[in-house]
């Protein structure tokens, strides 16, 4: 099945579904709302347009469910960061060595460690 990319790019007015900024047509990529990797198909109610550089940067926080008797069960999230965030994310990862993946989820914890703090 061939996809219209510009019936697409029509459809969300040239605006990027991550950043929400105009796509420049030699700029266009198409970002599957449902990644693949979860059995999103390649329909253009599933696809919307994207910077490639936009698209690329969507990080995945490699927490994957491995069992239903796990006592604590994990979850695979999709993060999707604008991209000055997500390299402040990588060079702050770095800098503490450790995978974006640690890191992103450290951030989560303390986040949710300070709200559960200010509702007591």
């Amino acid at each position: 099945m061939s996809i219209d990319r510009g019936a697409i790019y029509a459809r969300d007015g040239g605006l990027c579904g991550f950043c929400g900024e105009h796509v420049r047509w030699e700029d266009l990529d198409l970002d599957h709302v449902v990644p693949k990797a979860l059995g999103g198909r390649a329909v253009p109610s599933n696809l919307r347009v994207a910077h490639g550089a936009c698209n690329r940067s969507a990080a995945w926080l490699a927490r994957v469910r491995v069992r239903e008797w796990d006592p604590q069960p994990k979850y695979r999230f999709i993060c999707v960061f604008p991209t000055d965030l997500g390299a402040k994310v990588k060079a702050l990862a770095a800098r503490e060595r450790r995978t974006i993946t640690a890191q992103v989820q450290l951030l989560v914890e303390q986040a949710l460690s300070q709200e559960t703090a200010v509702a007591a």
